[in-house]
């Protein structure tokens, strides 16, 4: 698991949430409520319907200068800064305890088709996350 999660939250915009998810060269952000607990995850793939409806915009106008492409992308931008994180992210989020072992996490990852786990305590506070590239790298290191 990766301690210290970087985290948002869930009335943050989109533009913050993609310029964290950049700045930290991370997939995914565990969101949390105003108590700062656990009510959901947005991820890249979240975003990239949003990332295509952009390029979708813009492509096409292929006889615009870069100038004029790049101001075009700049308000495309602008009109989803009103949007929040809420907005896109995965409300139903899967989460795990700190006390799980590898296979209930690897079981609950395989069984959700998902990559990501929000490590929560008991009052659903994010303690880390748990990543595939995790149990992966656990497996590949095991010794008897």
């Amino acid at each position: 698991m990766t301690r210290h999660t970087q985290t948002i939250n869930e009335h943050d915009d989109l533009v913050t949430a993609i310029a964290t998810l950049n700045r930290q060269s991370l997939s995914v952000l565990p969101v949390l409520d105003r108590q700062n607990r656990v009510c959901g995850i947005i991820s890249v793939s979240d975003l990239l319907p949003l990332i295509y409806n952009l390029q979708c915009d813009v492509a096409v106008l292929p006889i615009v200068s870069e100038e004029v492409r790049k101001t075009l992308t700049d308000a495309l931008a602008e009109d989803n800064q009103e949007r929040k994180v809420s907005d896109l992210m995965t409300h139903m989020v899967k989460t795990i305890s700190p006390t799980a072992n590898i296979q209930q996490a690897a079981q609950q990852l395989l069984e959700n088709s998902i990559h990501h786990l929000p490590v929560v305590d008991d009052s659903h506070r994010v303690v880390g996350i748990l990543s595939m590239s995790d149990i992966v790298r656990s497996v590949a290191y095991f010794e008897d």
